[in-house]
């Protein structure tokens, strides 16, 4: 599922593939929770399809029983439905059976900040980042979570950590150059707006991280431009809406409302 957030290929032409091998698998054992689970996140992160994708998470939480993972996935699910207190109880819960998982310990970060409990969050990625202090999604969710708190250089200095571990992730430069152009830094961040823009040319480089980049410049009309190929390309993030701060500039926009019912989301 990596393919959907960057890489050499775009979704389109990734998850198709992924989409047929689980059915296939499901189709030779229905009881393979895995196949039920990767099934599940494509129908949400690709197709919004949410209820279905629902029922296959649910089933893959059934078959795998006390898990880790399991739990994981059904905090991601509470907290999609408002229910917050219950998502990070889950997400605690995902932690205790594999206390040493760095996954669990993001997954209950994300929960923490979803309820806009940053403090908390900051102190569960300071946990995954002492089990693996170069794991450049540890720095990322730190850097994303400073920025929910308006600690922007803060949050700089974290993503440009991750930036650099992660050889230049465009998703994680996206991020970076959001924060610059919050904090003021309008020319760096436009520049590292340029090279995203070039880069999208050669590798699959998400249309929402440029929306959001453009949102924070206070670029209304290339924001909802960028929005519109997200939502062309079913990006991911489009099915993540709460993990990222709200966009400003199009807020009120019809146009934007609009996308968003498209997706299933209404902000």
């Amino acid at each position: 599922m990596q393919f959907v957030y960057s890489g050499p290929i775009a979704p389109r032409a990734a998850v198709p593939a992924a989409e047929a091998a689980a059915r296939k698998a499901l189709a030779l054992d229905d009881r393979q929770a895995l196949a039920h689970r990767m099934l599940g996140q494509i129908l949400h992160n690709y197709y919004w399809r949410w209820e279905e994708g629902d029922r296959e998470l649910r089933r893959a939480r059934e078959l795998e029983g006390e898990s880790a993972e399991a739990h994981a996935q059904s905090s991601a699910e509470l907290i999609r439905h408002g229910r917050l207190r219950d998502g990070v109880a889950e997400a605690e819960r995902a932690k205790a059976l594999d206390p040493r998982s760095l996954a669990a310990a993001l997954a209950l970060a994300g929960a923490y900040r979803d309820a806009e409990e940053y403090e908390q969050s900051l102190v569960e990625i300071d946990r995954a980042l002492a089990i693996d202090p170069q794991r450049p999604r540890a720095h990322f969710q730190r850097g994303v979570t400073l920025i929910f708190m308006n600690r922007l250089d803060d949050a700089i200095a974290s993503l440009e950590r991750a930036t650099s571990l992660s050889a230049n992730n465009p998703r994680f430069e996206a991020y970076l150059a959001y924060a610059l152009a919050r904090r003021g830094r309008a020319a760096e961040a436009r520049a590292k707006l340029a090279d995203l823009q070039a880069r999208s040319e050669k590798e699959y480089v998400s249309a929402f991280g440029i929306a959001f980049i453009y949102d924070a410049l206070g670029d209304k009309a290339s924001t909802l431009a960028a929005l519109q190929k997200a939502v062309d390309d079913h990006a991911v993030e489009l099915a993540q809406y709460g993990q990222y701060p709200s966009f400003q500039t199009v807020a009120g926009d019809p146009r934007y409302k609009a996308l968003m019912r498209e997706v299933g989301r209404v902000p």
